[in-house]
């Protein structure tokens, strides 16, 4: 029979049986996921402290798998990272796709995209992906997205020139 190296196998099939309860499987799922986010937290202050004394090895090596789990200050991490050129080669459309995957998540990301589009900073100028990420700030409510849209169409910039739709 198999034992257990943690507690006996009576408490085992205790543990098993308690699982098939709904409201204390959520319970345990809450407090294992608690953790995993609390560590993902941790390995991401542990990669701002090295950051912050230009370790920037070490900032990588924490912040690298976090970013790839979908962590939006990671990944926006990464992008300055490699637009500054700190700890690996300066490269403006790897820094982008970082961007870019945060900006699926975030707001803020979206309107400043819209502008690094925009004004061709570290990336080909492009009006339509500028309108794209302005337009998307812009439905979730963002001032300066919706401005900098209202822009674009009063200028016939990446859109045909509208006065009408500018305004709105």
């Amino acid at each position: 029979m198999y034992q257990s190296t943690c507690f006996g196998a009576e408490n085992h099939e205790k543990f098993l049986l308690s699982c098939q309860n709904p409201l204390i499987f959520r319970l345990i799922l809450v407090v294992l996921l608690a953790g995993v986010r609390l560590n993902a937290n941790a390995d991401f202050d542990e990669g701002v402290a090295a950051y912050e004394r230009g370790d920037y090895a070490t900032a990588l090596r924490e912040w690298r798998p976090l970013a790839e789990q979908g962590h939006a200050n990671a990944r926006f991490k990464l992008g300055l990272m490699y637009t500054k050129r700190q700890g690996m080669p300066q490269d403006y459309e790897v820094a982008a796709q970082w961007y870019r995957r945060v900006g699926e998540q975030d707001v803020n990301v979206q309107c400043m995209l819209g502008f690094f589009y925009q004004m061709g900073i570290n990336l080909q100028r492009d009006y339509k992906t500028a309108v794209q990420w302005y337009r998307r700030a812009a439905e979730r409510g963002h001032y300066e997205a919706q401005y900098r849209l209202g822009l674009l169409y009063s200028l016939g910039k990446g859109v045909p020139q509208d006065y009408k739709t500018a305004v709105q």
